[in-house]
């Protein structure tokens, strides 16, 4: 293995048959579509909320991805997701961003939202689902997402955010 280049390397020289041959082949595995945990949230009515891909679920080529949001109020709500591709800034100002100023003491947002859908819970736990197309133009895109859940019960009064994540898709 070539840790420089991230290759697998394979050398072949004399096979013993009488044939010479002296060739170095490089290999590189495709990369996996995958998901991590990024940041953190702030507590809610119900704990602090959780953003998690639902057992199984990757952001692959051709599939449907799933994200599950957990420890959401058990009197049920609003759920928003934010996805977006910038985890540096969002509007000019530097990521994390302390929502503080909007009434969200210990809240942060960590990445920059560029488009979203919401959806209404009614239990501490849903699901949310989206088609990543077929197209191998896409393949090595990488994407964030962070749940805002408004929740009244919150310490704050307003609302929590989820620990954002970010994925690869393959």
């Amino acid at each position: 293995y070539d840790h420089d280049r991230g290759q697998m390397v394979f050398l072949w020289g004399d096979i013993g048959s009488g044939v010479n041959r002296e060739d170095a082949w490089g290999f590189t595995p495709a990369p996996a579509a995958r998901w991590t945990r990024y940041g953190s949230g702030c507590p809610g009515s119900n704990g602090t909320p959780d953003l998690a891909t639902a057992p199984g679920s990757l952001p692959s080529l051709g599939t449907t991805f799933t994200l599950m949001a957990s420890n959401l109020p058990a009197a049920g709500g609003i759920l928003y997701i934010a996805y977006g591709f910038d985890l540096g800034q969002a509007a000019g100002q530097p990521l994390p961003f302390d929502l503080g100023g909007i009434g969200m003491a210990g809240c942060s947002l960590w990445m920059a939202p560029a488009l979203g859908s919401s959806v209404a819970h009614s239990a501490g736990t849903v699901n949310v689902s989206m088609g990543i197309p077929n197209l191998p133009v896409i393949a090595g895109t990488r994407f964030a997402a962070q749940a805002l859940v408004l929740d009244p019960g919150a310490p704050n009064g307003i609302g929590t955010v989820s620990n954002a994540g970010i994925g690869t898709i393959q």
